[in-house]
């Protein structure tokens, strides 16, 4: 088995394709495995955690009819609570759990550790249970595995050191794969080599961040009218041409001479809207757990909807002048391995911008949330950083209605035009 650290991350795509690229037989070909390198370090720390993941969110669990059985078979209370706690939806053969007065699941005991687990063991409990927060997609020849950003332990897990995101990649000895469908295969190659290289641009530590995060967006909006157009590798060359250091220099340059002095009341109306459409959402997501959730979520909504710009702008103007570079790394690193998640997702036309589009709305978001947290408290603890991107990580990957409805907006108020990107994206 070949084993190999990435840390350059366009190597991923790279090594990969070269393997591929030379199979001119199309025969099988060997399945690979993508993780992030912490990815094994995860386990489910229970009791432990700052934000339960067992509430908010309507959670379909896959249970067969044996499983729930089993449960009623069970004497006591997890007998009596599968009575009233499960909605039968036979339209999709899933029993719904029905949340209580807590929105938590109602085997969540006092301590937020799972009834059935402890009585019937981890093997009981239903699919979603079992897998949150892993994640697993395939793209050609790559089975790709990751940790949402949901589950805080995760956040803290990757935010374990300053470094760049680096990723393993395996073969996996027992998977082959046939490919027969060229064009294809050809648009994975070609997606996984834009993924990567924007990528690198991201982790790219000699260019300041906020202006990184913008031109990601600038490079995917420029090469979206190339999508369709043959061969394939012309979208390749015009992303080679624009990450040319020269060139994003020289824009760079340029728009930094505009006048700071107002993008500041800029964004204040901006991330103020962005986040008052998540505000139902949000408020759906957090639970009345032992940690109160649903109470330090419902502070920062009312602070959200009363705050002023002066207010706000002390905030935002302190909290910078401590914090920058601490929130420009875990900014850059929620960007980056988000970016690596969910930049394949989908099959719309210009699916890669829409969802970088929808990684940035999460960004933003974040960076409300601890503006708010700061104008009420002076400080914000690492841990509260963490719940803050897992609330909005969840509020994000459940809201999809929420991320159309705020990208049109935008498209019709302008703002996802250069200038006003540029604007919304800076510290």
């Amino acid at each position: 088995m070949c084993l190999f650290l990435v840390r350059a991350n366009y190597m991923i795509g790279r090594q990969v394709c070269r393997f591929v690229e030379y199979n001119e037989k199309k025969e099988k070909v060997r399945m690979y495995i993508l993780k992030p390198s912490f990815y094994d370090k995860f386990t489910c720390i229970g009791d432990k955690c700052k934000m339960t993941c067992c509430g908010g969110w309507g959670i379909g669990i896959r249970l067969t009819p044996e499983k729930y059985q089993a449960y009623l078979a069970v004497d006591g209370f997890i007998s009596e609570c599968a009575k009233k706690a499960f909605a039968y939806n036979s339209d999709k053969g899933t029993y719904n759990v029905i949340f209580d007065e807590r929105k938590l699941c109602p085997f969540c005991d006092k301590e937020q550790l799972c009834e059935i687990v402890k009585q019937l063991g981890p093997d009981a409990i239903g699919e979603i249970c079992a897998t949150f927060p892993r994640i697993q997609a395939t793209s050609g020849i790559m089975d790709e595995l990751y940790l949402s950003l949901g589950c805080p332990w995760v956040v803290e897990l990757l935010m374990e050191t300053e470094d760049v995101l680096s990723f393993e990649v395996q073969e996996d000895a027992n998977e082959l794969e046939a490919f027969e469908d060229e064009v294809a295969y050809q648009l994975v190659l070609r997606d996984w080599k834009i993924r990567d290289r924007i990528l690198d641009f991201l982790q790219n530590r000699e260019i300041d961040f906020s202006f990184r995060q913008f031109y990601a967006e600038y490079c995917l909006e420029k090469i979206k009218g190339y999508q369709d157009m043959q061969p394939l590798s012309k979208m390749e060359s015009v992303l080679d041409e624009l990450l040319l250091a020269d060139n994003y220099l020289a824009l760079s340059e340029n728009l930094s001479s505009a006048n700071r002095n107002n993008f500041h009341s800029v964004q204040y109306g901006i991330y103020k809207d962005a986040l008052l459409m998540f505000d139902d959402c949000i408020r759906q997501l957090a639970c009345r757990d032992k940690d109160n959730t649903y109470q330090k979520f419902e502070e920062l909504l009312s602070r959200n909807q009363s705050i002023g710009f002066h207010e706000w702008n002390m905030a935002y103007s302190s909290w910078m002048s401590q914090s920058e570079r601490s929130f420009s790394i875990l900014s850059e690193k929620i960007l980056s391995y988000d970016w690596m998640i969910f930049a394949l997702y989908g099959s719309d036309k210009y699916y890669m911008l829409h969802n970088y589009l929808k990684i940035l709305i999460r960004n933003i978001l974040v960076k409300q949330f601890h503006i708010l947290y700061f104008s009420l408290h002076g400080e914000i603890p690492d841990s509260m950083s963490y719940i803050i991107v897992a609330m909005v990580s969840r509020s994000v990957d459940h809201g999809s209605k929420y991320i159309n409805q705020l990208l049109s907006k935008w498209e019709k108020d302008g703002i996802l035009d250069t200038a006003y990107m540029y604007i919304l994206l800076q510290n």
